[in-house]
């Protein structure tokens, strides 16, 4: 999934022993969510979300990036890294 990084927020867990991260994201509406099979359905501007990861991923700011996904805890995926797709611009 093709998303463009708005802002990433660093933080401790309650015993300061690991990092966690939430990355503030933004992308287009997917077909479904566009109402693109429901008539009753529009959808203006782009979707945001936010996307939480154990890991430290290597994107900034204003980067549009692939988010990569892996099985999880519970067979629930987690990001397991990004790929760059357009850096940011300065």
């Amino acid at each position: 999934m093709q998303v463009t990084i708005l802002g990433i927020r660093k933080s401790k867990n309650k015993d300061k022993t690991r990092d966690y991260f939430n990355y503030y994201v933004s992308r287009p509406f997917s077909d479904y969510e566009a109402g693109a099979n429901d008539p009753d359905v529009h959808a203006q501007g782009v979707f945001c979300g936010a996307e939480f990861s154990t890991v430290e991923l290597n994107c900034k700011v204003g980067d549009v990036v692939e988010l990569h996904y892996q099985p999880g805890f519970q067979g629930k995926a987690v990001i397991s890294g990004c790929s760059v797709i357009k850096p940011a611009s300065k």
